[in-house]
């Protein structure tokens, strides 16, 4: 799963599930583009929260161009952990929806996470990862540098005057990959207790910068 990450400061859990506001009708576009499908707190700090999303197909025939349109259910994944909200990316349209959704009705700004060097690095740092492929760049002179099977000693030392945009690293026998360019982790993994292990170890090493 990819997610982009945000921060989110509120003294309560915000997204507690409330009433249905609109009528349910079969086959029939809901009046709201976003709404809060599922709320579970699934330990203390740790939150998965689903949204819904409504959409449509749409498509032409081929001599007439008549558009026909068939409404659809899109659900995105969120977990909100210890302040850091995991936002699942799928699409960057459904995205800013979302954002839109809880900055409207819950009253918050999620802030987009900035992913830096030292965040990187202390990820890097708590899960001993195998750094199998990591892009670094120099801003000042335009060089991009790419390495392999860097070792975490050295790695340290490479960064002083260079930015890392990407790293791809193994963490026990799951791929990870944090992009700078646009904000996102990539978790290789469909195992539910595996990803919220790692959303939560990710937690506890980036919010100590």
């Amino acid at each position: 799963m990819k997610f982009n990450l945000y921060c989110i400061e509120s003294k309560e859990y915000p997204f507690k599930q409330s009433t249905i506001k609109k009528t349910w009708k079969l086959f029939s576009k809901q009046e709201e583009d976003v709404s809060l499908f599922n709320s579970t707190k699934i330990n203390d700090g740790q939150y998965h929260v689903v949204f819904q999303l409504s959409d449509e197909h749409v498509s032409k025939t081929k001599k007439g161009g008549v558009e026909l349109t068939v409404p659809f259910s899109q659900y995105v994944n969120a977990f909100l952990i210890g302040g850091i909200f995991f936002l699942e990316n799928n699409n960057s349209n459904y995205t800013g929806l979302i954002i839109d959704f809880i900055e409207k009705e819950y009253d918050l700004k999620p802030i987009p996470f900035n992913i830096n060097n030292q965040s990187i690095l202390s990820l890097l740092n708590a899960t001993k990862a195998y750094i199998k492929k990591l892009e670094l760049t120099n801003e000042e002179e335009e060089e991009d540098f790419e390495y392999s099977g860097i070792p975490f000693e050295e790695l340290k030392e490479l960064v002083d005057a260079k930015t890392i945009t990407f790293v791809n690293f193994l963490y026990g026998n799951v791929f990870i990959s944090v992009n700078k360019l646009n904000g996102a982790l990539s978790i290789n993994t469909k195992d539910e207790e595996e990803l919220l292990k790692i959303l939560g170890e990710t937690t506890s090493a980036i919010s100590v910068n």
